[in-house]
């Protein structure tokens, strides 16, 4: 389970494409189309939102001030989601996919819940395998396949998409130290790595 942090916004967004339509969409004629669409073995892929993914989201949940082009502006997003969605699994596909066994998901998933749970503090590969029950070699090439980076890439991700959040209602002092960031001028720098503006800049119109 997760817990939904107090004071904020949820949006959800459910999508559903039938498979010949998303192909026709890929034009398959040029190339051929993505392992996702036609393995038959069990496949598990989570990722982060991206930048792009966020803007595309923030669009959708804003209100439209005109209903007749709502079927056409719909339909853009959409593809545009996926195209993005697409875009970063064409940067796994040189990962080697290894068969998934549930047992083993629920295993990684376990590791990105500790990851999550401590983000003032960088993981440690040996204990996270140890208690997760896996090899380290194993742990990193599931962690890979599933969500397509590192537990440690994950994990600076997720603490810089929490120092967003904390910005909100917070210093930028406050939010680094709370992060486990001891130079805060290097906090500054991801930040902006990340996002495209420094903690300042971003807290002028976020402040709430």
């Amino acid at each position: 389970t997760s817990v939904l942090p107090a004071e904020t916004d949820i949006f959800l967004l459910g999508l559903a494409v039938q498979k010949d339509l998303l192909l026709s969409w890929l034009n398959p004629a040029d190339s051929p189309p993505p392992a996702i669409i036609t393995t038959r073995q069990p496949v598990a892929l989570d990722a982060l939102l991206t930048p792009e993914i966020q803007w595309v989201l923030a669009q959708l949940a804003e209100p439209r001030p005109t209903p007749y082009l709502d079927a056409f502006f719909y339909k853009i997003k959409v593809q545009e989601l996926l195209y993005f969605l697409f875009q970063e699994l064409a940067r796994r596909a040189a990962t080697p996919a290894r068969h998934l066994h549930a047992a083993d998901v629920a295993k990684i998933y376990e590791v990105r819940t500790a990851l999550l749970a401590a983000l003032n503090s960088p993981p440690v590969l040996p204990a996270l395998a140890q208690a997760a029950g896996l090899s380290e070699t194993k742990l990193k090439q599931l962690f890979r396949q599933v969500f397509g980076t590192s537990p440690y890439d994950y994990y600076q991700r997720a603490r810089l998409e929490e120092a967003k959040r904390l910005l909100q209602h917070h210093s930028v002092s406050e939010v680094g130290y709370r992060l486990g960031f001891t130079n805060l001028s290097h906090f500054a720098r991801l930040f902006e790595k990340q996002h495209g503006l420094t903690p300042k800049k971003y807290q002028a119109t976020h402040w709430r």
